[in-house]
């Protein structure tokens, strides 16, 4: 009997660990993550890949992280616009473990078309609460997949998660509208979901691609415009820093007010609070005189 409680602890010290594993939702960024968490069951087992104060467009992926990737039993990430070094790993992984809200969106590289891009080529999809709310389907329907027994827990939550997107949407439009005609700047051109939805006035931007900047001519315009009395606010990352906005811009009009704010929500707990901080700072900028 001895032997046989031996033989059959043995056994189980193998096959415990897959029956105690939860399948791993693995999300490239934060911001996505709480979209994913508001749909899937309750407990589900979410993952960010990208680290907080790192940028998604400059990310080095490491051989853990492609190790994790494979051991996922789903990936949800925006898609080759944002995450360009991630393309060739998720093509490996099959169509049920993998859910790209934008396959289809490469980044912009023509500076030309840059200038001009709408939002529906910015790959900030998570700017836009009801862009969000629009792309929960594709979400849910993989995490029902994973879930099957969680199916109309899934669609209840998602429900759930479509009203609050809604209304925040309506929340952030009433807040926007008053400073909506002030003009701004900002370093790094990612904000053209929020700015087409809320129909804000975005004069400039230093970097229409995260590796290129605007050349001699493009920053002599723009000094010439933050001195025109007609841009209010300059909005630029934490990874940037105000030292990095005045080494290239030089001496900036006293008119003009730098602010940081953070589109990766680092410091948010959830999705709304994110949204509800990033709009106050750019509405308490807009908002003075």
């Amino acid at each position: 009997m001895k032997a046989v409680r031996v033989l059959c602890g043995f056994f189980w010290g193998f096959v415990a660990p897959v029956f105690a594993a939860e399948p791993v939702i693995l999300v490239t960024i934060k911001p996505l993550a709480w979209m994913v968490q508001a749909l899937a069951p309750a407990g589900a087992d979410v993952q960010v890949l990208v680290p907080d104060n790192i940028s998604p467009h400059e990310y080095q992926l490491r051989p853990a992280d492609a190790l994790r990737v494979k051991n996922s039993a789903l990936l949800v990430w925006v898609g080759p616009g944002m995450e360009p070094w991630l393309v060739q790993l998720a093509q490996q992984q099959s169509a049920t473990k993998n859910s790209a809200l934008l396959p289809n969106a490469l980044h912009i590289e023509n500076e030309d078309h840059a200038h001009d891009h709408n939002a529906q080529d910015d790959p900030h999809i998570w700017l836009d609460p009801l862009a969000l709310k629009d792309h929960a389907d594709a979400v849910a329907e993989r995490l029902v997949q994973l879930f099957p027994a969680e199916a109309k827990n899934i669609q209840q939550r998602k429900t759930i998660f479509a009203q609050q997107m809604t209304t925040l949407d309506a929340e952030l439009a009433a807040r926007f509208a008053p400073v909506a005609a002030q003009g701004f700047v900002v370093y790094h051109d990612g904000y053209q979901r929020l700015v087409q939805r809320y129909h804000l006035n975005q004069r400039a931007a230093v970097w229409h691609h995260e590796s290129i900047a605007g050349g001699v001519r493009d920053r002599a315009k723009l000094l010439q415009l933050l001195h025109s009395g007609e841009v209010r606010c300059l909005f630029y990352e934490p990874e940037h820093g105000a030292d990095v906005v005045n080494n290239w811009l030089g001496k900036t009009a006293q008119n003009v007010k730098m602010v940081e704010i953070d589109p990766m929500g680092t410091s948010a707990n959830n999705y709304a609070d994110f949204m509800r901080g990033l709009s106050g700072k750019m509405i308490d900028c807009l908002s003075r005189r």
